[in-house]
């Protein structure tokens, strides 16, 4: 046993590095898209962290410890998206190495080496979470730290355990708003174990510090926040979209799908069908994945439809429990036992069953995120250096227009030190605001027409994921006429016609 806990370890080790390595030469072939620029980038270029934290406050969007965090960072690394990109790599490999301990806890060495495997090639893991310059993978980090914690409470109710306990729960509380979801289903486990008294009630000691330190910033939130719950952009789920769910946190691979439901119905079976004390843990992972989509899914389908938070790429912080369930049938098969049988059946499966399997995952995976990040996907950062490389860009006759604003101005020009081009923002609403004039971001806009657009000789427009709107486009047609063309990357540029 012993023996085999150290090849696991070895092997693990090599995994992550292994993983850590390919995510470093693959994150950031891929620039920053909108909503990097302008939920993550946009308040870590505000002027102090007060202003960031009110105006986070204010929003409603997202929680402060991923901003807290790296705020000072983002002043000292160099300009690149590698050097923003690594705390989230770092994040996702510290959350793997607790994932493998939890599925240690739960059902032993070949338990936790199969879902670190599941874990360190996974698609989603790698493409939603390390080259997501968003809070996400700080979300995926805290949910398996608080799994791996929270197994530990439930065999030693130490001191050091609910401190470090603690910590974890405001980790994931601060990380994201979903990650606040999965507290209160650790609390009801602990609760039912009270009631049945397996536990003092000092269990509720960590859930009150956790709660009462996060009540101020949620009080703040609601108390200020600028958007009505009663909108957003989540799904009106319904089954379709809770297999959806669960596809994405697969990585839409057929096969790591397919162990997912094996070891969700397996478990099941072998909760039924045992009865050791030990493997109630089991039933601890794959409640939380029933708790989680169930609460979103009966929030969003029954009391607010209309503001539906069923979002799939929120859902990681079950993604932890997932790769558990995943890799419990695969683990099932090594406890075969032939009485007997003078061949090490175990060691066969593994490496003429598991193996392959894991290999063949892990290739499709990595072959799609390499193909993934390897095509333009809002390219602000080669539309900054197109901009950048032509002089008229910074002609005073001169403007840039995007069809989603001007947030990739603060990284790819002003952060990398380059001279800003003169710049209009076209809001919303269809109307439009100077951004950027004699190379000074203006935060206070100015309102702009189409007319005030004729001032300008040459346009350098680029079409993000919005359309333009219809009027502007038919007064570009009439007023300029297209002398480049960059389709790759949606840029073009237009000079007046001659009157």
């Amino acid at each position: 046993m012993e023996k085999k806990k150290k090849v696991y370890n070895i092997l693990s080790i090599v995994i992550l590095v292994s993983m850590f390595i390919f995510m470093a030469t693959q994150v950031a072939r891929q620039s920053f898209w909108g909503d990097e620029l302008d939920w993550t980038i946009r308040y870590l270029e505000m002027p102090n962290i007060i202003t960031m934290l009110k105006e986070l406050a204010h929003g409603l969007y997202n929680l402060p410890l991923f901003y807290v965090f790296m705020y000072p960072i983002y002043r000292i690394v160099p300009f690149g998206e590698i050097w923003l990109l690594l705390p989230n790599m770092f994040a996702v490999v510290i959350g793997l190495y607790f994932i493998k301990k939890s599925g240690d806890l739960i059902g032993g060495e070949d338990l936790g080496f199969i879902s670190l495997v599941l874990g360190a090639t996974s698609y989603a893991l790698i493409y939603q979470c390390a080259s997501e310059f968003r809070p996400y993978a700080f979300l995926f980090m805290f949910s398996c730290l608080a799994l791996y914690l929270f197994l530990i409470r439930l065999r030693e109710k130490s001191r050091k355990n609910t401190v470090f306990f603690i910590i974890a729960l405001l980790g994931l509380a601060y990380s994201h708003w979903f990650g606040c979801l999965i507290i209160p289903f650790y609390f009801l486990i602990e609760g039912f174990l009270w009631l049945r008294k397996k536990t003092k009630l000092t269990f509720i000691i960590p859930y009150l510090v956790a709660g009462g330190t996060f009540l101020p910033w949620f009080i703040i939130c609601f108390l200020k926040h600028s958007n009505s719950m009663t909108e957003y952009f989540g799904l009106l789920p319904a089954f379709k979209e809770v297999v959806d769910v669960i596809a994405n946190l697969t990585s839409y691979n057929k096969i790591s799908f397919i162990l997912f439901v094996l070891g969700f119905l397996g478990i099941i079976l072998y909760l039924i069908f045992t009865k050791k004390d030990k493997n109630y843990l089991y039933l601890i992972v794959i409640g939380a994945i029933i708790w989680a989509i169930g609460i979103i899914f009966i929030y969003s389908r029954f009391i607010n439809p209309g503001g539906s938070l069923f979002v799939n790429r929120y859902f990681f912080v079950i993604i932890p429990h997932l790769f558990i369930v995943s890799a419990f049938s695969l683990s099932l098969l090594l406890k075969i036992n032939i009485p007997k049988n003078k061949w090490p059946i175990n060691i066969i499966i593994f490496f003429v069953i598991i193996c392959p399997l894991l290999i063949i995952i892990g290739y499709q995976n990595y072959k799609g995120v390499i193909s993934r990040l390897g095509t333009y996907f809002e390219p602000f950062r080669e539309v900054s250096q197109t901009i950048a490389d032509n002089e008229k860009a910074y002609d005073k006759t001169s403007a840039v227009i995007d069809s989603m604003g001007t947030t990739y101005l603060d990284y790819y020009f002003k952060k990398q030190g380059l001279k800003l081009p003169n710049a209009v923002y076209l809001n919303f609403d269809g109307s439009m605001s100077q951004k950027v004039k004699d190379d000074k971001i203006i935060y206070d806009y100015m309102k702009a027409t189409n007319e005030d657009l004729l001032v300008y000789d040459t346009l350098f427009i680029f079409k993000s994921r919005r359309e333009f709107d219809q009027d502007f486009l038919k007064f570009i047609d009439e007023h300029y006429e297209i002398i480049k063309k960059y389709p790759d990357i949606s840029l073009n540029i237009y000079e007046k016609k001659a009157d």
